[in-house]
């Protein structure tokens, strides 16, 4: 602090609080009385900036909702009509414990017992002056006497006030804002986006971390987890929680009001009374011996996924061929059904696969004119198959016989086997790039198909 800043109007700067980047707080006061409060300086005197701006709206909104439960109090504030460096604006609020700082070391239930009563708060916010505060993070939440308070309102957006947000930069804190305050600040949703910020806050202070991290946070995610990072019997549903409020579509986040709904509900569970088996203190240990064999699950888990988009992928291509062959009004017609025994023996990767195999879907359409021994049949026949190894083999056929085993083809195509990663995009390519190509040989064999019959 240099000599020309030890005072600002009628308060004496003591030591500095803290720093961001539109202020300076520092521990003050007023030399007459001798009491301590923290004074917010405005470090712009261009009262044309949007820093300048913001200034006077955060103070206007907390003069506005003075006294507001749950909000750390506005106790006075100067706007100059002409700022300088040693009259700059300011604000004064009492001194605060920072929320990290007062939860250190807290037990899971009062950390939830704190972002609770932070939810409601904002919660009465929204309800009652249309605010949202659009900053939350733990540097701006904070205790005083157990009551845990809401603090600086920089980014505030308030109803009806001119807007000052543009879509120019981002706004707030990357590390707790979500995407849409990264891509339309002006028009995201500040109710949605306190929800988002209010999560990540949540696994912070209960996992004690620097960071949170960024984007949707799957309850499933080993490693990550509150399972992991906090074992607790309450875990599970904290994860489950914090995952749908950071769901990357704001309109599917749950609203404030449910999210202190929830975590009033959370204190409720009561873990003690209900008869089961506390684990959470094995969850680490576990997880940490069995981590190859849970590895594994993971990628194994990756993989059917990845084979089930393949799957839907390939039906949704092949539909047009089966609406093709559908037209005939076939008496004999089978469409999109497991693979007959003739498709399941044969339309299989017999050498060359890697790894052992991790799943097997096929499926047959397929039209004929009689049961007689002797009928003309037309089939279209798909597979897939994922290996270990991650990779996905696609197997395609159509052809046009009569209907006996060891009949000759009257027509036959199938694709050389084709193969990549599960779940890639280039699996993506090979699927569209092969179902094309099988768009010929269809049509090709429903010609062949129809001559045959004519030749009976």
């Amino acid at each position: 602090m240099t000599s020309e800043l030890r005072r600002v109007g009628p308060w004496e700067l003591l030591d500095e609080l803290g720093h961001g980047g539109n202020s300076t707080v520092y521990r003050a006061r007023v030399a007459a009385q001798g009491e301590l409060s923290a004074l917010k300086v405005l470090d712009t005197h261009k009262i044309q900036s949007e820093r300048y701006a913001r200034f006077v709206q955060e103070v206007s909104v907390l003069e506005d909702i003075r006294d507001f439960p749950g909000v750390l109090p506005l106790r006075d504030a100067e706007l100059p009509e002409r700022p300088s460096r040693r009259s700059p604006a300011w604000l004064a609020m009492p001194i605060a414990t920072p929320l990290d700082q007062a939860l250190s070391g807290a037990s899971v239930e009062n950390v939830v017992a704190a972002i609770r009563s932070i939810a409601e708060t904002l919660s009465r916010l929204k309800k009652e002056h249309g605010i949202g505060h659009r900053d939350i993070k733990p540097g701006n939440l904070f205790e005083i006497d157990s009551q845990y308070l809401v603090g600086d309102f920089g980014l505030v957006a308030v109803p009806d006030a001119e807007p000052l947000t543009t879509d120019a930069r981002p706004m707030g804190s990357r590390h707790y804002m979500p995407y849409e305050m990264f891509t339309k600040p002006s028009t995201a949703d500040p109710y949605a986006v306190d929800v988002y910020c209010l999560a990540k806050t949540l696994w912070v202070l209960l996992t004690e971390q620097n960071y949170p991290l960024e984007g949707n946070q799957a309850a499933g995610s080993r490693h990550f987890s509150l399972v992991d990072q906090r074992p607790h019997p309450g875990a599970v549903a904290l994860d489950g929680l914090i995952d749908r409020m950071t769901l990357l579509d704001p309109t599917s986040r749950p609203s404030m009001e449910q999210v202190a709904r929830d975590l009033g509900a959370w204190m409720e569970l009561a873990p003690g009374t209900r008869q089961e088996i506390d684990v959470s203190d094995l969850v680490t240990r576990f997880r940490s011996a069995a981590a190859d064999e849970l590895d594994a699950q993971d990628e194994h888990t990756r993989q059917i996924q990845g084979a089930a988009s393949a799957i839907e992928l390939v039906s949704d291509l092949t539909r047009r061929y089966d609406n093709a062959i559908g037209e005939l009004k076939a008496p004999r017609a089978l469409y999109r059904v497991p693979a007959d025994r003739e498709t399941d023996a044969t339309l299989r990767v017999v050498f060359g696969a890697s790894g052992s195999l991790v799943t097997r879907w096929a499926s047959t359409s397929l039209i004929g004119v009689s049961e007689a021994p002797a009928s003309v049949v037309l089939r279209i026949a798909r597979a897939i198959e994922v290996y270990s190894s991650g990779t996905l083999y696609l197997m395609l056929r159509v052809e046009v016989k009569l209907d006996q085993v060891v009949a000759p083809h009257l027509y036959y195509w199938q694709l050389p086997l084709t193969e990549a990663p599960v779940g890639s995009i280039e699996c993506q390519q090979l699927i569209e790039k092969s179902i094309e190509a099988m768009t010929q040989p269809v049509k090709d064999a429903l010609v062949r198909f129809v001559a045959a019959l004519e030749e009976r």
